[in-house]
């Protein structure tokens, strides 16, 4: 029995010197020629499209059948699935595609253990939702030898933007955020959760005051990024200003909208206890004051 693996083709060769009513009789399956119910009647060279186990006998009238020839065909194998992960960002999700190009009938596929033929059957793109998983897939196809194992390491991190991080620039009272290459930034200074409602960042932020700033980032291919947060709190206040023209005081401050406090007490600095009035506009002062 001989076969050409790029034809496809088994060809029985019959050997016998006298090949007179001789007839040749195969199986595909692996059972006696002699005996079986499946046996064929071999006429000339066939095709194959699967893999077998074949065995085939002669036979002649007033003869003994001939030994059993064997021959095993292998060559069918499923092609090897390919593993494809998919970032959906506007559901916040990522997918696992299982891709088998050659024939197949199914494939199995694992994100815990190794993967057999008892595995689940991959049927639609798979949620990955832990932060990391290992996925196997094998592809099959009756008659053929199953696939090689696929497998590919899942890190969320990977697929997530990165949390923002902040620089502070004391020298110009600025602040900057980044994260992911291409990513956009959204920040609040007012400590609510950051959204995409919220101010987009587009430069460094201008520090006034003390505040808690929190920024979340987001991209067209990767998933939102953890809050990242920053509080700022080395804005120190300048001293107000006290002008007094004639019996009328004014107070001012060099940062609009700054509350300013004040006493008409000599001893203010001494007195922790002290009730500070807030300043509302200029002021007349007494003589005593």
């Amino acid at each position: 029995i001989s076969s050409d693996e790029k034809t496809k083709f088994v060809t029985i060769t019959l050997n016998n010197d006298d090949l007179d009513d001789v007839k040749c009789y195969y199986t595909l399956n692996g059972e006696d020629p002699n005996y079986s119910s499946f046996r064929q009647l071999y006429k000339e060279p066939f095709a194959i499209d699967r893999n077998y186990n074949i065995q085939a006998i002669v036979t002649k009238e007033d003869y003994f059948n001939s030994s059993i020839a064997k021959k095993t065909i292998d060559w069918f194998q499923t092609s090897k699935p390919e593993i494809k992960i998919t970032v959906l960002p506007d559901e916040n999700k990522v997918m696992a595609e299982i891709i088998c190009n050659g024939v197949h009938d199914s494939i199995f596929y694992s994100l815990t253990t190794s993967v057999d033929k008892k595995s689940p059957v991959y049927k639609e793109p798979v949620e990955l939702t832990s932060s990391s998983a290992t996925i196997r897939a094998i592809a099959v196809r009756d008659g053929w030898k199953d696939s090689e194992k696929a497998s590919f390491t899942f890190r969320k991190s990977d697929y997530t933007c990165m949390t923002p991080t902040f620089t502070e620039n004391k020298n110009d009272s600025t602040l900057s955020i980044s994260s992911s290459e291409g990513a956009s930034i959204y920040y609040t200074v007012d400590g609510k959760t950051p959204s995409k409602q919220s101010a987009k960042y587009t430069a460094p932020i201008k520090i006034e005051h003390n505040q808690t700033i929190r920024a979340i980032a987001y991209h067209t291919n990767l998933l939102t990024s953890q809050e990242g947060e920053h509080d700022i709190s080395w804005v120190e206040m300048n001293s107000p200003r006290i002008v007094i023209n004639g019996n009328m005081c004014t107070i001012t401050s060099d940062k609009p909208g700054a509350t300013i406090r004040y006493a008409l007490s000599d001893d203010h600095l001494r007195d922790t206890q002290i009730d500070y009035q807030v300043y509302s506009g200029p002021f007349q002062l007494s003589k005593k004051q």
